[in-house]
């Protein structure tokens, strides 16, 4: 049954438009091509056919060509003036001249066919069927390729279809993300000209190179107007079908942040290597030359003890010199030493009384306690998993330092807090990373830090004083951070310049994993320290 004039656009598919003014040919027509499947839409004079084409799609028109007020050649004419249906295939149907010049207008006209009457069913049916079959094919293809341009718009990936001298044909909104340019300005260059220049000789090398149908996969930059380089993934297809020899499909996507990942690995990398050879020849010097200086160190004490009275008042300033010189040596060496085996060993993970270590170490420490006349004050320390050695280090070190320095003003009396807190990895924290465990503090009373120096300090060989004004060798501090690393934990400061100092470091909770050498001959007052 045919359709009678459509007020709204109906739905895409292969549709039949019959214009006629008489019902009984349009009746006629109908019983013909009814079999075929397509829709079958009437028009009864070339105006309705005019306006039924504003809204609708057809396959194919047959179209009378003897109708009042608008015949078929004007109602085609006019049919081909309209871009919707500039290409619709028009095939004539006639009975009042049979002549070829009649037909050859109809031709001129944009016809595919001019059949005569009586009409042949089989023929009718024959060439309507090739349109209807011509029409299904182009919308599959029309879908196909809007579904491929759908793709290539809105993939993540930055696609870029160039010609065979690299200029950019088609582009797609990530590629212009990449660049950061707009899509004329895409369309306007060439991809060679958006290539880092130092990139250019080595990708179109691989270009070169390549077999017809390998892809080219490489890493490149490309620069942005702004002079940004951004690195990407760059796999170039080379097209080999008939409507894209010699053209090329670059697919590419911003790797930037995993480039600039890449380099700080490798940069980490290179700097532990580095590292590890400093610490090795750190320790083989210091190991090394102890044995030397420990002979110059005594010489110089037994010429200052027997031949002092032979020198005259210079001669005695050049001895002490010397002899000072070697014992400052003989410390710096043995402080290198430490620091350096700190930082070969793996920390043991026993179970430590940190109650225990710091009771040793204040033993060790007794001389300068007395020295000083501090007050040591300490509260509740818990047993952690740690290295025995190197916490009694760590203690040994901040402990020294704070009776080091202590206050200058001799009425008021030094004094120490230790003390510790257990924290979580939340409010408890003390930063953001911190891992469950404990916080020890080592507070004192003494001249304090200038914030300007609270990370400059734990730097080697870093002192805030001459020599003359503190002893020691500018080591204590690293080694303590060294400590509290190896361990898995940090160290700071809390302090300013004459208002104490409170020093604090974190060990992490750890299973204890009680192992048979732990010491590596390393004495727990191995250090001396100085800030």
């Amino acid at each position: 049954m045919a359709t009678p004039l459509a007020q709204t656009p109906r739905p895409a598919g292969a549709r039949i438009l019959m214009v006629d003014d008489r019902a009984d040919k349009l009746l006629a027509l109908e019983s013909i091509l009814t079999d075929l499947g397509p829709e079958l839409v009437r028009a009864t004079s070339g105006k309705e056919a005019l306006r039924l084409l504003l809204v609708e799609d057809f396959a194919v028109i047959l179209l009378d060509v003897n109708m009042p007020v608008m015949d078929g050649f004007e109602t085609a004419k006019l049919i081909r003036t309209r871009d919707r249906s500039r290409h619709t295939p028009i095939i004539f149907i006639s009975a009042i001249n049979s002549s070829e010049t009649h037909a050859a207008r109809g031709y001129e006209l944009g016809a595919v066919d001019y059949i005569f009457a009586p009409v042949m069913p089989e023929v009718l049916r024959a060439k309507v069927s090739v349109f209807i079959e011509l029409h299904r094919k182009t919308e599959q293809l029309a879908q196909s390729e809007a579904l491929m341009r759908s793709v290539f718009d809105e993939s993540a990936v930055g696609m870029a279809l160039l010609d065979s001298d690299g200029r950019i044909q088609q582009v797609n909104r990530a590629f212009c993300r990449l660049v950061a340019r707009s899509p004329l300005e895409c369309l306007a260059s060439d991809e060679p000209s958006l290539t880092h220049a130092s990139d250019r000789a080595r990708v179109e090398r691989a270009l070169r190179d390549a077999e017809p149908d390998q892809p080219v996969a490489q890493d490149r930059r490309y620069l942005r107007p702004d002079g940004t380089e951004v690195w990407a993934s760059v796999t170039t297809l080379k097209l080999s079908g008939e409507g894209g020899r010699g053209h090329r499909l670059v697919m590419a996507m911003d790797i930037s942040e995993r480039r600039h990942i890449r380099e700080l690995e490798t940069m980490t990398d290179e700097l532990q290597r580095s590292n590890a050879d400093l610490e090795q020849f750190a320790y083989i010097a210091s190991h090394d030359l102890q044995e030397p200086l420990r002979m110059v160190s005594s010489y110089c004490s037994l010429l200052a003890a027997r031949y002092r009275d032979r020198f005259d008042e210079r001669g005695q300033q050049y001895l002490d010199h010397a002899v000072q010189g070697a014992l400052r040596m003989h410390g710096l060496i043995h402080d290198l030493l430490g620091f350096s085996r700190a930082g070969k060993r793996e920390p043991a993970r026993i179970a430590c009384d940190t109650g225990a270590i710091l009771t040793q170490s204040l033993e060790d420490l007794r001389e300068a306690v007395r020295e000083a006349n501090a007050e040591i004050v300490r509260g509740d320390l818990p047993t952690i998993a740690a290295d025995p050695v190197l916490l009694g280090q760590l203690f040994q070190n901040l402990i020294g330092n704070a009776l080091k320095f202590r206050p200058t003003d001799r009425a008021t009396r030094a004094q120490v807090r230790i003390d510790a807190r257990r924290i979580t990895s939340g409010a408890g924290a003390m930063a953001d990373g911190d891992d469950p465990g404990w916080e020890f503090a080592i507070a004192d009373n003494g001249i304090g830090i200038a914030p300007d120096h609270h990370q400059r300090i734990f730097g080697v060989f870093q002192r805030l004083h001459t020599r003359e004004q503190y002893p020691g060798t500018g080591i204590g501090l690293a080694l303590c951070r060294k400590v509290a690393e190896r361990h898995g934990g940090r160290i700071w400061v809390d302090s300013e310049a004459g208002a104490g100092a409170t020093f604090r470091f974190t060990i992490p909770e750890r299973p204890v994993a009680q192992v048979a050498e732990t010491q590596d001959g390393v004495d727990p007052a191995a250090s001396s320290a100085a800030r």
